[in-house]
């Protein structure tokens, strides 16, 4: 078994992504995703949201038939992968989106989403489109750090209660360079379509219990990147007692000499060599 095959489970449904998530997904790429604007040609040329690509309503799901090559010498682009989160626009959010969403999953992509609102409602959020001045200024979301000392002190605390670590790592660095005892793991590329589910349903592909809302839930992954984007979906959730744990793997390892610090790499790259570890905290 190839040691850095993803285990990303698949879904047979189609998830929601906010204005704000988006954003961020376009401004730190935590995650493999890509951005369809099926609007018309005309439309998509007076304004369209940052590493999106124009695929049209009337040709989207033949188009998404094509081979590789064949796509990308008829539209200028690559097909998305098919292991991609896939992100469908149109301009309300509404009917187009829904039907392009369920065609690409006719088409194979099992992780799906639709913006919400669509363009006016990335828009309407204060983003800015390609071609088109409609800044705004716009607030940056508040993370709520956990320093290394304070994530050790809230393990040790026994007065801390309903307390979930989540490890939104991909399966294969859990494997490769270790995980807390304590942690669950709910890879980033999976989470929205996760938590849209129910209890029992995320019980069976979790293999533990759906968190609740009055859950103390601490985010941490190899940086603090996927961290503070599962941070943005989690809130969507209704989740508010949320925090991110900033040192990433570095801090964990001063915690529990398991976890070994890392360089960033992708699922199809060599396993990196493991960096040295920062003394353990007293």
């Amino acid at each position: 078994m190839n040691p850095n095959k993803s285990n990303i489970m698949h879904f047979s449904h189609i998830t929601p992504i906010s204005p704000v998530s988006l954003n961020y997904l376009i401004e730190n790429w935590p995650i493999g995703y890509s951005l369809l604007d099926v609007r018309g040609k005309e439309e998509f040329s007076l304004g369209s949201i940052e590493s999106s690509f124009n695929l049209p309503l009337d040709i989207f799901f033949e188009s998404l038939q094509f081979p590789e090559g064949e796509f990308s010498k008829k539209f200028g682009f690559d097909k998305p992968p098919i292991e991609d989160n896939l992100i469908v626009c149109c301009e309300d959010g509404q009917k187009g989106s829904i039907l392009c969403a369920e065609k690409s999953r006719e088409c194979g992509y099992k992780r799906v989403h639709i913006l919400e609102g669509g363009i006016k409602g990335y828009v309407n959020a204060g983003f800015q489109l390609v071609g088109k001045d409609n800044s705004m200024t716009i607030v940056p979301p508040s993370y709520p750090f956990l320093s290394t000392e304070r994530l050790k002190d809230m393990l040790r605390d026994a007065s801390v209660k309903n307390l979930i670590v989540l490890d939104v790592r991909r399966k294969d660095e859990l494997q490769n360079f270790g995980v807390l005892d304590c942690a669950k793991n709910i890879p980033t590329e999976v989470f929205s379509h996760l938590f849209s589910l129910g209890e029992e349903e995320f019980l069976s592909h979790a293999g533990f219990q759906k968190p609740g809302k009055e859950s103390q839930i601490i985010l941490y992954c190899r940086s603090n990147r996927r961290a503070k984007y599962v941070f943005l979906l989690a809130f969507e959730f209704g989740y508010r007692n949320i925090f991110v744990f900033k040192d990433g793997v570095m801090g964990l390892s001063q915690i529990d000499q398991k976890v070994i610090p890392y360089e960033s790499y992708d699922v199809t790259d060599p396993i990196p060599a493991p960096l040295p570890s920062p003394p353990p905290l007293s």
